[in-house]
Order: structure tokens, then sequence, then C-alpha cells
């Protein structure tokens, strides 16, 4: 799977993915996977396992670019951004 990632996926609809890293965590009882994507498609992540016969059941970001979002951010809460994060945001090689 992490093969089919890496080439780019393409959609029924003929859609092309880029390139995408792939990195399976022990997740104990649960299978938890890592994902790179430098692009953000309309459900592209969940599209992408489901192509491999897979099924998404919790989806979480982690970062955009190269900005960490804030872990202790309470879901559907947001912030004033710094320059500095402005630039993480567009500028970092994610990569």
């Amino acid at each position: 799977m992490a093969a089919r990632f890496r080439d780019g996926i393409v959609f029924a609809d003929g859609t092309r993915c880029m390139p995408a890293r792939l990195r399976v965590a022990d997740g104990g009882d649960k299978c938890v996977a890592v994902v790179g994507i430098c692009e953000g498609k309309f459900h592209q992540v969940k599209k992408m396992f489901a192509i491999c016969g897979r099924k998404v059941v919790h989806l979480q970001r982690i970062s955009v670019g190269n900005l960490y979002l804030d872990s202790n951010l309470p879901i559907g809460s947001c912030k004033s951004l710094t320059n500095l994060e402005i630039s993480q945001i567009f500028f970092g090689n994610m990569y």
C-alpha cells in the first residue's frame, strides 16, 4: 500500500493524487497510519485508503506545511497565528 501512495493514486474519475508518504504506526489493537500529502483534495485521504481496500474511521490533521497544530486546542476552536506560523504554512517544506 505504501508503494501505491508513493506512486500517486488515481481515483475512479481520473483524478491523480500527487505522491504521498504512508507510515503505519503501532496503534495496539487498531491500525494507525500517518499520511503526508502535498495537496488536499476533497476527502482525499479517505478515498486513497478506500482504493486500497481500507476504511478510515478517524482522521486527524496534525500539521499544515511545517506548522504543527496545537493538540490542546479544543475541536472547533481557533487561534490567532503569528507571522512565523503563517510563514510555516505557506513556505514550509512538507515533503
